[in-house]
């Protein structure tokens, strides 16, 4: 089962994930916000369990000395490291059998098969239970390039069943 958190901006769609974590377990990762005298510098990739932070997005502009860029997408530079950490996390939860798999987030980036995409695919094909955070105009692009057949929508904590 795919669990969808929809939502924008600033919707508090990563603090979901981690009440979900706090309270069912698992394994996953949040992307959180970097910020340099109140100015957004792109987000790190947290784990879940350990809080291990690393960088992963940055606006291209204010990369930093010594990145190494995995790709470019729009505005944003995406680092080696951070997507080698969240595909990592992924691929150790599935073969652990860890449930569920959080993920944030399954975004343009994946549609286009980049990023997360084979992780995600693989955590598909695993039959664990996956949550993934999508801003709202683009689950339906996110089920189809995915083929994702049984998900569901999940905007509350009451919603969510780890084992349906």
């Amino acid at each position: 089962m795919v669990w969808i958190i929809p939502g924008g901006i600033n919707s508090g769609k990563s603090r979901l994930i981690k009440e979900l974590f706090r309270r069912h377990g698992g394994a996953g990762f949040v992307s959180e916000k970097v910020f340099d005298n109140k100015i957004l510098q792109g987000y790190d990739l947290v784990e879940l369990g350990s809080r291990e932070r690393v960088p992963f997005i940055r606006f291209r502009e204010l990369v930093p000395a010594g990145w190494k860029e995995a790709f470019a997408y729009g505005p944003f530079s995406f680092s080696v490291q951070g997507l080698s950490r969240g595909v990592n996390i992924i691929n150790k939860a599935v073969e652990k059998r860890i449930s569920p798999i959080y993920i944030d987030e399954i975004g343009p980036v994946e549609i286009e098969g980049k990023g997360f995409a084979q992780a995600f695919v693989h955590a598909l094909h695993s039959g664990l239970s996956v949550v993934v955070v999508c801003r709202e105009t683009l689950i339906d692009g996110v089920i189809a390039r995915f083929s994702i057949t049984e998900w569901r929508i999940l905007d509350t904590l009451d919603r969510f069943h780890p084992n349906n």
